[in-house]
């Protein structure tokens, strides 16, 4: 069963438009290693048209910054982004990308209008305070923001091909 892995929910005091070219993005840094099945993020579309899409891709982002070929893609239609905020999942492709604990990878969101009057707006914290990274704006990171995200997978089995990292989690009210 998915579960929600890294995630900034922080204030939204500030918006990030996303149309081709310019990508957004957002650093994180895994506490357990899982393999990596879905991302969301906090937006919603403005006007929209049939053949655009949104992306994601997942990169190591050694230094905060995105690097190597894609380890992991999904895409879904403009069509069912919502016209009010709202979080968005974004499925990833098979085979899952096994992200490893205490390594940092970034997450590249694209919105492929190519029309500045057909976006997409991601709602951003400034300042931010997510400890695992950065907000990432064409790849340059900027350490006072930062995205508001979640990264969702699930836990390898025992004898899989990554070895799981435990954390103990104390029992109580929170």
């Amino acid at each position: 069963m998915a579960q929600r892995f890294e995630w900034y929910s922080g204030p939204m005091n500030e918006v990030t438009k996303m149309y081709e070219p310019f990508w957004k993005g957002q650093s994180f840094t895994p506490q357990i290693t899982h393999k990596t099945t879905s991302v969301k993020l906090y937006c919603y579309r403005v006007y929209s048209a049939l053949s655009f899409k949104l992306t994601a891709d997942i990169y190591a982002a050694p230094s905060n910054v995105p690097s190597g070929p894609s380890l992991a893609y999904g895409e879904i239609p403009a069509t069912i982004l919502p016209e009010s905020w709202n979080w968005v999942e974004v499925p990833l492709n098979i085979p899952y990308a096994i992200l490893q604990a205490g390594v940092k990878y970034a997450i590249a969101f694209h919105y492929t209008s190519t029309n500045s009057n057909y976006y997409v707006y991601w709602s951003i914290a400034n300042p931010g305070d997510y400890p695992g990274g950065v907000w990432l704006d064409q790849g340059s990171p900027n350490y006072t923001r930062d995205g508001r995200f979640e990264e969702w997978g699930e836990i390898m089995p025992s004898g899989g091909i990554a070895t799981v990292t435990h954390r103990l989690v104390s029992v109580g009210a929170i």
